[in-house]
């Protein structure tokens, strides 16, 4: 096995094995710290102006490609084995699997107990849309749509690009992630800003969001869940994302469970009129169907890895 993909596949272990401690200073939350300093350093001589979200947003990015590539070479100074631990260090903080079956987990955990505030809180943490007042349905809603989003845009893509060009790749796919995470959003404050970010991420989750389909319908195979409708309900429902990347993965996932996601939702006060993705005749996520969507991530995921890291030993 060549050493990137042997590194990846330990890097994966790792990330099931502990995922991010809460304790330790992920890079993420740098590249967050130093997305605020290029955009008040932008916006200040240059305005709020879609030529200041493309500067911030590329020295953002291949600055965060430089710090992966560069801590690497500079630990390989000093013995080779540091270098190989900076490279499982960087591939293992850039996946995020184990993260996002423990934030689920927490919502649904808090469901269970009968205890809705604290499910919505938990949810607050990993949806952009407002929480209070979301009943059940609503909260499993959720849960299930960004566990399907983020396994593409935690998971897969990380992989992807990791299967490239190694921890630089990754992280370059990281600010891209984060970077719309924080100003890619279509309200005043960020609509001309943040456009770069914003159509940025949709490139580079392009090809890892179409190959998910692929991914999450064989999970469902695997899982005794339906795989057919999986497939057909991406081709049918997906489209109707406002995204052009999120649709497929929840779509998939969605027919795969058998529920209806979408819907009206508040994002800042405001309610936005969502698509039904689903069946017309499809309940809302059960108890059951939603723990399902963590175990349909998780299989997708490994048949992803499997696939990159057999790949990956081709790649010189």
């Amino acid at each position: 096995m060549g050493d990137m993909a042997l590194n990846l596949l330990l890097a994966f272990l790792l990330d099931c094995a502990v995922g991010d401690p809460a304790w330790f200073p992920h890079p993420v939350r740098g590249i967050g710290a130093s997305l605020r300093f290029l955009e008040r350093a932008t916006t200040a001589v240059f305005g709020r102006t879609k030529f200041s979200g493309m500067v911030s947003g590329a020295l953002l990015v291949s600055g965060t490609a430089f710090v992966a590539w560069g801590s690497v070479k500079l630990a390989g100074l000093a013995d080779p084995t540091a270098a190989w631990l900076a490279e499982i260090f960087w591939l293992w903080a850039g996946i995020s699997a184990r993260n996002l079956d423990d934030a689920a987990s927490e919502v649904l955990d808090a469901l269970e107990r009968g205890d809705l505030t604290g499910a919505r809180t938990a949810l607050s943490m990993i949806v952009g849309r407002d929480t209070e007042g979301l009943d059940e349905n609503e909260i499993r809603g959720a849960v299930v749509e960004t566990v399907a989003e983020n396994t593409v845009d935690g998971i897969l893509s990380p992989i992807f690009y990791a299967a490239i060009g190694g921890a630089p790749a990754l992280w370059a796919f990281k600010a891209v992630s984060t970077g719309d995470s924080m100003v890619g959003y279509r309200n005043p404050k960020y609509r001309e800003f943040g456009w770069f970010c914003a159509k940025l991420d949709d490139f580079a989750n392009y090809i890892p969001a179409r190959l998910s389909l692929a991914f999450i319908a064989s999970a469902a195979w695997l899982l005794g869940l339906n795989a057919v409708r999986s497939v057909s309900t991406a081709l049918d429902d997906a489209r109707k994302h406002d995204s052009p990347n999120a649709g497929i993965p929840e779509a998939a996932a969605a027919g795969a469970l058998g529920v209806a996601l979408g819907g009206p939702a508040s994002y800042g006060g405001e309610i936005k009129r969502r698509p039904r993705i689903g069946s017309s005749h499809a309940p809302p996520p059960s108890p059951r169907a939603a723990r399902a969507s963590i175990r349909l991530m998780w299989v997708s995921a490994i048949l992803f890895l499997a696939v990159a890291v057999w790949i990956r030993q081709f790649i010189a």
